[in-house]
């Protein structure tokens, strides 16, 4: 099973996928910044138009915009088109949501996904591969 993603001009590395929860209005294709540093995948609260005061605090973290204190969605998952076409879901304990305007991207996809595949980069994109 692999999956494909794009490399950008920005020379990072993108992955399109649903991300879905509990919460219905919250499901919706995104776009992830794949982010071997980043330990949990998180979703820009500014995208997905999450009010982060019905939230609980997370743990506070540190990136490259700053230092930041997540919001905490319980039980996620998202699901990912493979190379031929079929539907493969990652299911998530928890997802940090950051309050970041203006970014390019929909969230981060962090180690707590990346982990579970081998990583293959070449010329044409990266690849997940389970």
């Amino acid at each position: 099973m692999r999956i494909k993603g794009v490399k950008a001009r920005d020379g990072h590395y993108y992955i399109t996928a649903i991300f879905a929860c509990q919460n219905p209005e919250l499901c919706k294709p995104a776009l992830f910044l794949v982010d071997t540093g980043a330990t949990i995948t998180t979703i820009i609260a500014e995208k997905f138009e999450v009010d982060c005061s019905k939230l609980s605090e997370g743990v506070e973290t540190t990136s490259s915009m700053g230092i930041h204190i997540p919001r905490v969605i319980q039980q996620a998952f998202m699901i990912f088109r493979t190379i031929k076409g079929k539907s493969h879901i990652e299911f998530l304990k928890k997802v940090d949501v950051i309050d970041i305007k203006d970014a390019p991207f929909d969230g981060l996809m962090g180690m707590d996904i990346l982990s579970r595949f081998k990583i293959r980069l070449d010329k044409n994109g990266i690849f997940l591969e389970k």
